[in-house]
């Protein structure tokens, strides 16, 4: 529920070709990271605070 409504959803199709957009092979990536200069990570604690 969104809002109070039932979620809606609609196919997605190509502009050009109007074919139904699809994916058979999803990959998600996670990556550890280190921030790269001082103003990332300033910014980064302020915002979990």
């Amino acid at each position: 529920m969104l809002n109070g409504k039932p979620e809606a959803y609609v196919p997605l199709s190509d502009a050009q070709t109007g074919l139904p957009v699809n994916a058979e092979n999803i990959v998600v990536i996670f990556v550890p990271h280190i921030f790269a200069d001082q103003f990332d990570a300033k910014t980064r604690s302020t915002t979990l605070t």
